[in-house]
Protein backbone atom coordinates (compact mmCIF):
# COMPACT_ATOMS: atom_id res chain seq x y z
CA UNK A 1 0.00 0.00 0.00
CA UNK A 2 1.55 3.30 -1.09
CA UNK A 3 0.20 6.49 0.34
CA UNK A 4 1.29 9.92 1.46
CA UNK A 5 -0.01 12.17 4.21
CA UNK A 6 0.02 15.28 2.08
CA UNK A 7 1.15 18.78 2.79
CA UNK A 8 0.25 20.51 -0.43
CA UNK A 9 -1.08 24.01 0.02
CA UNK A 10 -4.79 24.64 0.12
CA UNK A 11 -6.92 27.61 -0.75
CA UNK A 12 -8.45 30.00 1.74
CA UNK A 13 -6.65 29.91 5.09
CA UNK A 14 -2.91 30.40 5.05
CA UNK A 15 -2.04 26.78 5.82
CA UNK A 16 -5.02 25.42 3.90
CA UNK A 17 -8.27 24.08 5.32
CA UNK A 18 -9.53 20.75 6.56
CA UNK A 19 -6.94 18.00 6.82
CA UNK A 20 -4.41 19.86 4.67
CA UNK A 21 -4.67 22.89 6.96
CA UNK A 22 -4.37 20.62 9.99
CA UNK A 23 -1.28 18.76 8.89
CA UNK A 24 0.45 21.95 7.72
CA UNK A 25 -0.34 23.71 11.01
CA UNK A 26 0.78 20.61 12.92
CA UNK A 27 4.17 20.62 11.22
CA UNK A 28 4.52 24.36 11.77
CA UNK A 29 4.73 23.33 15.45
CA UNK A 30 1.32 24.76 16.33
CA UNK A 31 -0.37 21.61 17.62
CA UNK A 32 -3.26 23.41 19.30
CA UNK A 33 -3.94 25.38 16.14
CA UNK A 34 -4.07 22.17 14.09
CA UNK A 35 -6.91 20.63 16.10
CA UNK A 36 -9.78 22.73 14.66
CA UNK A 37 -8.66 21.84 11.11
CA UNK A 38 -8.62 18.12 11.89
CA UNK A 39 -12.02 18.47 13.55
CA UNK A 40 -13.40 20.18 10.46
CA UNK A 41 -12.25 17.28 8.30
CA UNK A 42 -13.55 14.65 10.74
CA UNK A 43 -16.98 16.27 10.71
CA UNK A 44 -17.27 15.65 6.96
CA UNK A 45 -15.09 12.50 6.81
CA UNK A 46 -15.68 10.63 10.09
CA UNK A 47 -13.70 7.56 8.98
CA UNK A 48 -10.54 9.41 7.97
CA UNK A 49 -7.79 7.67 9.93
CA UNK A 50 -5.06 10.31 9.60
CA UNK A 51 -7.31 13.08 10.93
CA UNK A 52 -8.14 11.07 14.05
CA UNK A 53 -4.50 9.98 14.44
CA UNK A 54 -2.95 13.43 14.16
CA UNK A 55 -5.67 15.09 16.21
CA UNK A 56 -4.98 12.52 18.92
CA UNK A 57 -1.25 13.20 18.77
CA UNK A 58 -1.96 16.95 18.93
CA UNK A 59 -4.10 16.51 22.05
CA UNK A 60 -1.37 14.39 23.60
CA UNK A 61 1.36 16.97 22.97
CA UNK A 62 -0.63 19.80 24.56
CA UNK A 63 -1.46 17.65 27.57
CA UNK A 64 -5.08 16.69 26.85
CA UNK A 65 -4.62 13.02 27.65
CA UNK A 66 -8.25 11.85 27.69
CA UNK A 67 -9.01 13.49 24.37
CA UNK A 68 -5.85 11.94 22.91
CA UNK A 69 -6.90 8.46 24.04
CA UNK A 70 -10.39 8.92 22.57
CA UNK A 71 -9.04 10.02 19.18
CA UNK A 72 -6.44 7.26 18.96
CA UNK A 73 -8.99 4.63 19.92
CA UNK A 74 -11.28 5.98 17.21
CA UNK A 75 -8.39 5.95 14.72
CA UNK A 76 -7.79 2.29 15.53
CA UNK A 77 -11.47 1.52 14.92
CA UNK A 78 -11.70 3.21 11.50
CA UNK A 79 -8.24 2.39 10.11
CA UNK A 80 -6.92 -0.45 8.02
CA UNK A 81 -5.35 -3.44 9.85
CA UNK A 82 -1.91 -1.81 9.59
CA UNK A 83 -3.25 1.55 10.73
CA UNK A 84 -4.95 -0.12 13.68
CA UNK A 85 -1.62 -1.52 14.85
CA UNK A 86 -0.02 1.93 14.55
CA UNK A 87 -2.80 3.59 16.57
CA UNK A 88 -2.62 0.81 19.17
CA UNK A 89 1.14 1.38 19.44
CA UNK A 90 0.64 5.10 19.96
CA UNK A 91 -1.87 4.32 22.73
CA UNK A 92 0.73 2.09 24.40
CA UNK A 93 3.20 4.95 24.15
CA UNK A 94 0.74 7.23 25.96
CA UNK A 95 0.53 4.63 28.72
CA UNK A 96 4.31 4.64 29.11
CA UNK A 97 4.68 1.09 27.78
CA UNK A 98 7.69 1.77 25.55
CA UNK A 99 8.75 -1.80 24.82
CA UNK A 100 5.19 -2.92 23.97
CA UNK A 101 4.78 0.17 21.81
CA UNK A 102 7.90 -0.62 19.78
CA UNK A 103 6.93 -4.28 19.49
CA UNK A 104 3.52 -3.30 18.09
CA UNK A 105 5.09 -0.94 15.55
CA UNK A 106 7.40 -3.74 14.43
CA UNK A 107 4.37 -6.02 14.07
CA UNK A 108 2.97 -3.50 11.61
CA UNK A 109 6.18 -3.69 9.55
CA UNK A 110 6.30 -7.47 9.56
CA UNK A 111 2.65 -7.98 8.68
CA UNK A 112 2.24 -5.07 6.26
CA UNK A 113 5.67 -4.30 4.78
CA UNK A 114 4.21 -2.46 1.80
CA UNK A 115 2.57 0.23 3.98
CA UNK A 116 4.97 3.05 4.82
CA UNK A 117 3.11 4.09 7.97
CA UNK A 118 4.62 1.22 9.96
CA UNK A 119 8.15 2.00 8.83
CA UNK A 120 7.71 5.70 9.62
CA UNK A 121 6.35 5.39 13.15
CA UNK A 122 8.80 2.64 14.06
CA UNK A 123 11.64 4.93 13.01
CA UNK A 124 10.20 7.77 15.08
CA UNK A 125 10.33 5.51 18.15
CA UNK A 126 13.93 4.33 17.78
CA UNK A 127 17.05 6.08 19.04
CA UNK A 128 19.80 4.24 17.13
CA UNK A 129 20.75 6.47 14.20
CA UNK A 130 21.63 3.89 11.55
CA UNK A 131 18.48 1.85 12.11
CA UNK A 132 16.31 4.98 12.10
CA UNK A 133 17.86 6.09 8.82
CA UNK A 134 17.13 2.81 7.09
CA UNK A 135 13.49 2.82 8.22
CA UNK A 136 12.92 6.41 7.12
CA UNK A 137 14.36 5.56 3.71
CA UNK A 138 11.93 2.65 3.45
CA UNK A 139 9.05 4.99 4.29
CA UNK A 140 10.25 7.43 1.61
CA UNK A 141 10.28 4.60 -0.92
CA UNK A 142 6.68 3.82 0.01
CA UNK A 143 5.72 7.51 -0.26
CA UNK A 144 4.59 7.89 3.35
CA UNK A 145 5.28 11.47 4.48
CA UNK A 146 8.55 11.63 2.53
CA UNK A 147 9.05 15.27 3.45
CA UNK A 148 8.97 14.48 7.18
CA UNK A 149 11.29 11.52 6.65
CA UNK A 150 13.77 13.83 4.95
CA UNK A 151 13.51 16.30 7.83
CA UNK A 152 14.20 13.55 10.36
CA UNK A 153 17.23 12.39 8.37
CA UNK A 154 18.66 15.90 8.18
CA UNK A 155 17.95 16.68 11.82
CA UNK A 156 19.56 13.41 12.84
CA UNK A 157 22.73 14.50 11.03
CA UNK A 158 22.95 17.68 13.11
CA UNK A 159 21.77 16.00 16.31
CA UNK A 160 24.52 13.39 16.04
CA UNK A 161 27.05 16.13 16.83
CA UNK A 162 29.30 15.58 19.84
CA UNK A 163 30.42 19.16 20.52
CA UNK A 164 32.96 18.16 23.17
CA UNK A 165 34.67 15.72 20.81
CA UNK A 166 33.93 16.57 17.14
CA UNK A 167 35.99 19.19 15.32
CA UNK A 168 34.52 22.09 13.38
CA UNK A 169 35.48 20.30 10.16
CA UNK A 170 33.58 17.19 11.20
CA UNK A 171 30.52 19.25 12.11
CA UNK A 172 30.72 21.16 8.82
CA UNK A 173 30.61 17.82 7.00
CA UNK A 174 27.45 16.91 8.91
CA UNK A 175 25.83 20.22 7.98
CA UNK A 176 26.74 19.69 4.32
CA UNK A 177 25.18 16.24 4.43
CA UNK A 178 22.01 17.49 6.17
CA UNK A 179 21.18 20.34 3.77
CA UNK A 180 19.85 18.21 0.86
CA UNK A 181 17.46 16.41 3.23
CA UNK A 182 16.24 19.70 4.69
CA UNK A 183 15.68 21.07 1.19
CA UNK A 184 13.76 17.93 0.20
CA UNK A 185 11.56 18.34 3.28
CA UNK A 186 10.72 21.95 2.51
CA UNK A 187 10.06 21.18 -1.13
CA UNK A 188 7.36 18.76 0.02
CA UNK A 189 6.18 20.77 3.01
CA UNK A 190 7.20 24.46 3.15
CA UNK A 191 5.39 24.82 6.49
CA UNK A 192 7.86 22.69 8.49
CA UNK A 193 9.07 25.57 10.66
CA UNK A 194 11.77 23.72 12.58
CA UNK A 195 13.23 22.54 9.29
CA UNK A 196 13.65 26.17 8.18
CA UNK A 197 15.46 26.88 11.47
CA UNK A 198 17.77 23.88 11.31
CA UNK A 199 18.52 24.52 7.63
CA UNK A 200 19.31 28.11 8.57
CA UNK A 201 21.86 27.09 11.19
CA UNK A 202 23.39 24.53 8.83
CA UNK A 203 23.81 27.26 6.20
CA UNK A 204 25.19 29.71 8.75
CA UNK A 205 27.70 27.14 9.98
CA UNK A 206 28.93 26.89 6.38
CA UNK A 207 29.02 30.70 5.92
CA UNK A 208 25.99 30.72 3.57
CA UNK A 209 24.77 33.93 5.20
CA UNK A 210 22.00 35.03 2.85
CA UNK A 211 20.54 31.52 2.59
CA UNK A 212 20.52 31.32 6.38
CA UNK A 213 18.84 34.70 6.72
CA UNK A 214 16.04 33.67 4.36
CA UNK A 215 15.46 30.50 6.38
CA UNK A 216 15.26 32.34 9.70
CA UNK A 217 12.95 35.03 8.31
CA UNK A 218 10.63 32.37 6.91
CA UNK A 219 10.58 30.56 10.26
CA UNK A 220 9.69 33.75 12.14
CA UNK A 221 6.90 34.35 9.64
CA UNK A 222 5.51 30.82 10.04
CA UNK A 223 5.73 30.54 13.83
CA UNK A 224 7.23 33.40 15.88
CA UNK A 225 7.00 31.27 19.04
CA UNK A 226 10.05 29.26 17.91
CA UNK A 227 12.66 31.84 18.82
CA UNK A 228 15.80 29.94 17.80
CA UNK A 229 15.23 31.71 14.49
CA UNK A 230 15.55 35.07 16.26
CA UNK A 231 18.89 33.96 17.70
CA UNK A 232 20.08 33.14 14.19
CA UNK A 233 18.93 36.51 12.90
CA UNK A 234 20.68 38.25 15.81
CA UNK A 235 23.98 36.66 14.78
CA UNK A 236 23.50 37.80 11.19
CA UNK A 237 22.33 41.34 11.99
CA UNK A 238 25.22 41.95 14.36
CA UNK A 239 27.75 41.03 11.70
CA UNK A 240 25.89 43.15 9.16
CA UNK A 241 26.34 46.08 11.53
CA UNK A 242 22.63 46.38 12.29
CA UNK A 243 23.10 46.39 16.05
CA UNK A 244 19.57 47.49 16.91
CA UNK A 245 17.93 44.59 15.04
CA UNK A 246 20.54 42.24 16.47
CA UNK A 247 19.75 43.33 20.00
CA UNK A 248 15.98 43.13 19.50
CA UNK A 249 16.16 39.60 18.09
CA UNK A 250 18.55 38.41 20.78
CA UNK A 251 16.25 39.74 23.50
CA UNK A 252 13.32 37.86 21.96
CA UNK A 253 15.40 34.70 22.07
CA UNK A 254 16.79 35.08 25.57
CA UNK A 255 13.39 36.05 27.03
CA UNK A 256 12.01 32.76 25.73
CA UNK A 257 14.96 30.67 26.91
CA UNK A 258 14.81 31.61 30.55
CA UNK A 259 13.02 34.00 32.93
CA UNK A 260 14.50 37.45 33.27
CA UNK A 261 15.51 36.82 36.89
CA UNK A 262 17.58 33.81 35.84
CA UNK A 263 19.91 35.80 33.61
CA UNK A 264 23.59 36.13 34.29
CA UNK A 265 24.48 39.73 33.54
CA UNK A 266 22.84 42.01 30.99
CA UNK A 267 23.73 44.94 28.79
CA UNK A 268 27.34 46.00 28.99
CA UNK A 269 28.56 44.20 32.10
CA UNK A 270 29.43 40.54 32.30
CA UNK A 271 30.46 38.45 35.25
CA UNK A 272 34.07 39.50 34.93
CA UNK A 273 34.41 42.87 33.22
CA UNK A 274 33.50 44.48 29.92
CA UNK A 275 35.04 43.79 26.56
CA UNK A 276 36.36 46.15 23.95
CA UNK A 277 33.26 45.82 21.82
CA UNK A 278 31.44 48.69 23.53
CA UNK A 279 28.20 46.86 24.16
CA UNK A 280 26.20 48.82 26.68
CA UNK A 281 22.47 49.41 26.78
CA UNK A 282 22.53 52.19 24.19
CA UNK A 283 21.73 49.87 21.27
CA UNK A 284 25.25 50.11 19.85
CA UNK A 285 25.84 46.38 20.28
CA UNK A 286 24.70 43.32 22.14
CA UNK A 287 27.83 42.47 24.08
CA UNK A 288 27.14 39.08 25.64
CA UNK A 289 25.98 37.67 22.32
CA UNK A 290 29.51 37.36 20.99
CA UNK A 291 31.08 36.92 24.41
CA UNK A 292 32.83 40.25 24.45
CA UNK A 293 32.74 39.94 28.23
CA UNK A 294 35.05 37.31 29.64
CA UNK A 295 34.63 35.42 32.89
CA UNK A 296 38.37 35.96 33.22
CA UNK A 297 40.08 39.00 34.72
CA UNK A 298 40.99 41.62 32.11
CA UNK A 299 44.08 42.81 33.99
CA UNK A 300 46.97 41.37 32.00
CA UNK A 301 49.44 42.71 34.54
CA UNK A 302 48.49 39.89 36.89
CA UNK A 303 51.26 37.31 37.06
CA UNK A 304 50.35 33.93 35.59
CA UNK A 305 51.25 31.14 38.03
CA UNK A 306 54.18 29.00 36.93
CA UNK A 307 52.18 25.77 36.87
CA UNK A 308 52.59 22.92 34.41
CA UNK A 309 49.49 21.53 32.69
CA UNK A 310 48.60 17.87 33.21
CA UNK A 311 45.27 17.52 31.34
CA UNK A 312 43.10 19.50 28.93
CA UNK A 313 39.29 19.38 28.78
CA UNK A 314 36.97 20.93 26.20
CA UNK A 315 34.14 22.90 27.82
CA UNK A 316 31.25 24.93 26.51
CA UNK A 317 28.40 27.13 27.72
CA UNK A 318 25.57 29.14 26.22
CA UNK A 319 26.30 32.51 24.64
CA UNK A 320 25.41 35.64 26.51
CA UNK A 321 25.57 34.16 30.00
CA UNK A 322 22.30 32.27 29.54
CA UNK A 323 21.84 29.43 32.02
CA UNK A 324 20.85 26.96 29.32
CA UNK A 325 22.43 23.60 28.58
CA UNK A 326 20.05 22.80 25.69
CA UNK A 327 22.38 23.97 22.94
CA UNK A 328 21.37 22.30 19.70
CA UNK A 329 23.38 24.65 17.51
CA UNK A 330 27.11 25.28 17.85
CA UNK A 331 26.70 28.90 16.85
CA UNK A 332 24.75 29.55 20.06
CA UNK A 333 27.52 28.14 22.24
CA UNK A 334 30.86 29.41 23.50
CA UNK A 335 33.70 26.94 24.00
CA UNK A 336 36.99 27.04 25.88
CA UNK A 337 39.51 24.69 27.43
CA UNK A 338 39.80 23.83 31.09
CA UNK A 339 43.39 23.23 32.12
CA UNK A 340 44.21 20.92 35.03
CA UNK A 341 47.69 21.53 36.42
CA UNK A 342 49.99 18.96 37.95
CA UNK A 343 49.39 20.38 41.43
CA UNK A 344 45.61 19.97 41.07
CA UNK A 345 44.44 23.48 40.18
CA UNK A 346 41.95 24.25 37.38
CA UNK A 347 41.90 27.19 34.96
CA UNK A 348 39.64 28.29 32.08
CA UNK A 349 41.46 29.49 28.97
CA UNK A 350 39.20 31.19 26.44
CA UNK A 351 39.34 33.33 23.30
CA UNK A 352 36.79 36.13 23.51
CA UNK A 353 34.91 38.51 21.24
CA UNK A 354 37.52 41.24 21.67
CA UNK A 355 40.06 38.94 19.96
CA UNK A 356 41.94 38.40 23.22
CA UNK A 357 42.79 35.25 25.17
CA UNK A 358 42.01 35.21 28.90
CA UNK A 359 42.95 32.89 31.74
CA UNK A 360 41.10 32.47 35.02
CA UNK A 361 41.52 30.13 37.97
CA UNK A 362 38.29 28.32 38.86
CA UNK A 363 36.90 25.92 41.42
CA UNK A 364 35.66 22.73 39.75
CA UNK A 365 32.12 22.73 41.18
CA UNK A 366 30.64 19.55 39.65
CA UNK A 367 26.83 19.36 39.71
CA UNK A 368 26.29 16.38 37.40
CA UNK A 369 28.36 13.57 35.88
CA UNK A 370 27.32 11.39 32.95
CA UNK A 371 29.52 8.42 32.15
CA UNK A 372 27.49 6.68 29.42
CA UNK A 373 26.72 7.82 25.87
CA UNK A 374 28.56 11.12 25.53
CA UNK A 375 30.53 11.27 28.82
CA UNK A 376 30.63 14.73 30.36
CA UNK A 377 30.27 16.74 33.52
CA UNK A 378 28.19 19.82 34.24
CA UNK A 379 30.12 22.34 36.31
CA UNK A 380 29.24 25.79 37.65
CA UNK A 381 31.65 28.68 37.13
CA UNK A 382 30.58 32.04 38.59
CA UNK A 383 26.96 30.95 38.48
CA UNK A 384 27.09 29.84 34.83
CA UNK A 385 26.71 26.16 33.87
CA UNK A 386 29.35 24.65 31.59
CA UNK A 387 29.56 21.15 30.13
CA UNK A 388 33.06 19.70 30.06
CA UNK A 389 34.64 16.49 28.87
CA UNK A 390 34.65 13.89 31.61
CA UNK A 391 38.13 12.52 31.00
CA UNK A 392 39.95 15.05 28.82
CA UNK A 393 43.43 14.35 27.44
CA UNK A 394 46.84 14.10 29.10
CA UNK A 395 49.40 16.71 28.04
CA UNK A 396 53.07 16.06 27.47
CA UNK A 397 55.61 17.72 29.77
CA UNK A 398 56.63 21.33 29.18
CA UNK A 399 53.25 23.00 28.70
CA UNK A 400 52.79 25.74 31.30
CA UNK A 401 49.80 28.03 31.76
CA UNK A 402 51.74 30.97 30.35
CA UNK A 403 52.87 28.98 27.30
CA UNK A 404 49.32 27.77 26.58
CA UNK A 405 47.87 31.29 26.84
CA UNK A 406 50.54 32.76 24.60
CA UNK A 407 50.16 29.93 22.08
CA UNK A 408 46.39 30.36 21.78
CA UNK A 409 46.83 34.09 21.15
CA UNK A 410 49.54 33.36 18.55
CA UNK A 411 47.26 30.90 16.76
CA UNK A 412 44.50 33.54 16.45
CA UNK A 413 46.28 36.39 14.63
CA UNK A 414 43.20 37.90 13.00
CA UNK A 415 40.22 39.67 14.48
CA UNK A 416 37.28 37.76 15.95
CA UNK A 417 34.99 36.98 13.01
CA UNK A 418 32.04 34.61 13.26
CA UNK A 419 31.57 34.04 9.55
CA UNK A 420 35.25 33.35 8.95
CA UNK A 421 35.31 30.98 11.93
CA UNK A 422 37.98 33.01 13.67
CA UNK A 423 36.24 32.36 16.96
CA UNK A 424 36.42 30.53 20.30
CA UNK A 425 35.83 27.06 18.82
CA UNK A 426 38.67 27.54 16.35
CA UNK A 427 40.97 28.84 19.08
CA UNK A 428 40.56 25.89 21.41
CA UNK A 429 40.83 23.39 18.54
CA UNK A 430 44.07 24.96 17.30
CA UNK A 431 45.57 25.01 20.78
CA UNK A 432 44.68 21.37 21.44
CA UNK A 433 46.22 20.43 18.09
CA UNK A 434 49.42 22.30 18.97
CA UNK A 435 49.51 20.48 22.31
CA UNK A 436 49.03 17.13 20.58
CA UNK A 437 45.70 16.39 22.27
CA UNK A 438 43.17 17.14 19.51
Amino acid sequence: MSRMVGASGGSGARFGTGFTGGINTFWSCNKAGAIPHFTEHINSNPRHFDSWMFRGISHSIIGEHDKAVHDLQTAASVGSPCEKLVADAKLLELQGKASQCLSTYKDAIQKYPSDGIGWFWTAMTLSECQERSELFKRAIGLNYMPYECHYQLGSQCLGNDNPLEDTQSQYNDKCTKAIPDFNACLQGNPYRTVCHIELGFAHLQLNHVQEAKQCFEKAVDLNPVLTDSNAGLALIYEHEGNHLKAKLNWEIYRNSVEPREQRVGSGGSGSGGSGSGGSGNDGSGIGPLFDQMSLADKDDSLKIPNEEIARVYVARRALGGLKSLLLKYRLLAHSAVILETRIGNYYILEYMGDSTVYLKKIELNVVHTQEKGKPHQVIMVDGVPWTKQLHGKAVSAGWTLEKAKAKMQELMPGRYNLFKWNICHTAQERLRSAMGVS
